[in-house]
């Protein structure tokens, strides 16, 4: 709040590392969305107060794929296009929006031998028209817009 003049809106467990009571506790601390569930492509409300879930991928995070799963930077790539590309399509199909979380770690996707692929993939779909670079805290607003 010191640095930037206002309070976060919302929260992310150190490691994903959520308690039965974590929901519970960040309402209570006037959170109003949590990154801790990798449960769907779309925010959904938790059942705790106003708090919503904003999704948050560990499937196409750069630590897993490049640490645990080995990939090159090429497969990278290939995954955070192919992801982009089914999104939109069910998106288009089921009429509403969908989100691509991509998890980055500056000293994992950040290496001059990975950085480039990363500059590829947003310069890709940086220039696609209906997708929407953003924030998780214009991803809660605009949930909060359309579904009260």
């Amino acid at each position: 709040e010191s640095f930037t003049g206002e309070s976060p809106a919302g929260w992310m467990s150190p490691g994903l590392r959520a308690s039965a009571h974590t929901a519970e506790l960040i309402a209570d601390a006037g959170f109003s969305y949590v990154c801790d569930w990798c449960a769907d492509d779309q925010p959904f409300a938790m059942g705790v107060d106003d708090l919503l879930s904003v999704p948050y991928s560990l499937d196409l995070n750069d630590k897993g794929l490049f640490g645990r799963q080995g990939l090159t930077g090429a497969e990278y790539r290939d995954a955070l296009v192919d992801a982009c590309s089914t999104l939109r399509r069910e998106a288009n199909e089921q009429g509403s929006g969908r989100v691509l979380p991509i998890p980055l770690h500056t000293y994992i996707a950040g290496q001059s031998f990975r950085a480039p692929y990363l500059g590829e993939v947003l310069d890709r779909l940086t220039r696609i028209d209906d997708v929407w670079f953003t924030t998780a805290d214009e991803i809660a607003a605009q949930y909060r817009q359309h579904h009260g």
